[in-house]
């Protein structure tokens, strides 16, 4: 229940949630205190938000920019980064060394040359004895073939784990994104709330001169002002580090600009249906599926050993020997006893193994991608609520002031009102980044495209 100090701002809260309009706030007299707030739209009217809204009148003003361009500066961003980051190189290292064992794989279609020199012994005629001998494989009960299709796969393994490595910078740059975001406004914020402090405090140090206010008002104001300029500070720090951590991540430089790059009409965000869907598309799916057909053709190469195999033999001697031949060889092996045949029950479990793992991934996957989907529509919500929120507290703000000036608010009351719609507004404007963010995260997950090249999410892209 609402205590009775904030009647007036549950009532109002209440008001606005159940028509969804929010309070006008009267004018605000002169040396009174006002926190900022967010319009809301009218029922049925569609919601454009804007992050420059949020960040206050002191920011930068940005023209309408065409839909096509949402996300756009950001996803620049992305891909710079996905060009030189370790975990992309290292990637990209293990597709280059994969398709370099594929084409090594194809050369075991060609003959083989050896060349060894022995010692003939002390009586021979001459000392040493020379062996040429290329050997052409004809048959190898599918050996070969499995050994190019195991590295063939082996390459795709790779290629989907590089896709993986992109499009998970891509969501961690994002969520750095979304810390400077973050950060951005709480400094922007406690420089507001520094300034309503300190105005507060110049208020109360007269009205002490002149003998309406106490010691201990006075006080009161001064703590709250430098508990203010302590968070700032502290801020301005997290604010640091965060921008350092996008700028590492991104290997570049970011300016300011870049974080209304998520300003404007949000694009449209796929439904659930189409998130779900879009799960048999994901790198790391697709890469556990890739397990199945490396373990396939293990097999197949382990069941092709345990066949004869028919070579085409070219020996040419000469030294202390003198022999030229071609022949036809037979070569085969069971291995150590039953160790062969055992080795194929160990394929074929593992065969099913690897299904099991892509059934296990798809369900992870899904929960993943519902959680996705569920949070961005949980944000849009939180946006739109704590928009009202934001907007009745500063009408309350107001009122309270009007009573204090009145008698019928204490100077402790003030303050806390100050402080809650300092939060109101800061909660207000961090949800429109989780809004944002949010959005942007489902349509990595859906609609990721190249991230080697520039790209927006403002239109319908090639899934």
């Amino acid at each position: 229940m609402c205590s009775r100090s904030l009647t007036d701002l549950c009532a109002g809260i209440a008001l606005a949630l159940v028509t969804g309009q929010a309070l006008a706030a009267p004018p605000a007299s002169a040396g009174e205190v006002a926190g900022g707030g967010v319009a809301v739209p009218a029922p049925g009217q569609r919601q454009v938000l804007r992050l420059s809204d949020v960040l206050g009148s002191d920011a930068p003003a940005t023209a309408p920019r065409d839909s096509s361009a949402w996300g756009l500066a950001l996803g620049q961003h992305i891909a710079r980064g996905t060009t030189g980051h370790p975990s992309i190189l290292e990637a990209r290292s293990s597709v280059t060394g994969a398709l370099a064992g594929a084409d090594a794989a194809r050369w075991q279609r060609a003959p083989t040359a050896t060349f060894s020199r022995e010692y003939a012994g002390k009586y021979a005629s001459q000392t040493y004895s020379n062996l040429l001998r290329v050997q052409q494989p004809l048959w190898t009960g599918g050996q070969i073939t499995a050994g190019i299709d195991l590295a063939q796969h082996q390459a795709t393994r790779a290629r989907h784990a590089l896709r993986e490595a992109q499009r998970n910078l891509a969501l961690k740059i994002t969520a750095n994104w979304s810390d400077w975001a973050r950060a951005s406004l709480r400094v922007e914020r406690l420089g507001k709330l520094v300034e309503q402090q300190a105005a507060l405090l110049e208020m109360i140090s007269r009205r002490y001169a002149q003998g309406s206010a106490t010691v201990s008002d006075e006080a009161l104001a001064r703590a709250r002002l430098e508990g203010a300029l302590g968070e700032q500070a502290q801020a301005r720090i997290d604010l640091a580090w965060s921008r350092t951590q996008l700028e590492r991540n991104t290997a570049g430089t970011v300016d300011d600009a870049l974080l209304r790059d998520l300003d404007g009409a949000l694009p449209d965000v796929p439904t659930l249906a189409e998130v779900i869907d879009a799960i048999e598309s994901a790198p790391a799916l697709n890469r556990a599926a890739v397990e199945i057909e490396i373990a396939r053709a293990e097999l197949a190469q382990r069941r092709a050993g345990l066949h004869p195999q028919v070579y085409l033999r070219l020996d040419r001697q000469w030294g202390a020997i003198k022999d030229e031949r071609v022949t036809i060889a037979l070569q085969g092996s069971t291995g150590a006893g039953l160790g062969g045949l055992a080795a194929l029950d160990v394929q074929e479990a593992r065969i099913q193994s690897a299904r099991l793992a892509v059934e296990t991934l798809r369900n992870e996957l899904r929960d993943q991608y519902t959680q996705e989907h569920i949070r961005h529509a949980s944000a849009d919500q939180r946006a739109r609520l704590t928009q009202a929120y934001a907007q009745t507290s500063s009408t309350v703000l107001a009122s309270y002031r009007r009573q204090f000036d009145a008698g019928r608010r204490s100077w402790m009351e003030l303050l806390n009102m100050v402080r809650e719609v300092h939060q109101a507004d800061l909660d207000a404007a961090v949800a429109l980044v989780d809004q944002r963010v949010a959005a942007y995260r489902v349509l990595l997950l859906v609609r990721a495209p190249d991230l080697n090249n520039d790209f927006s999410f403002g239109q319908e892209l090639p899934r």
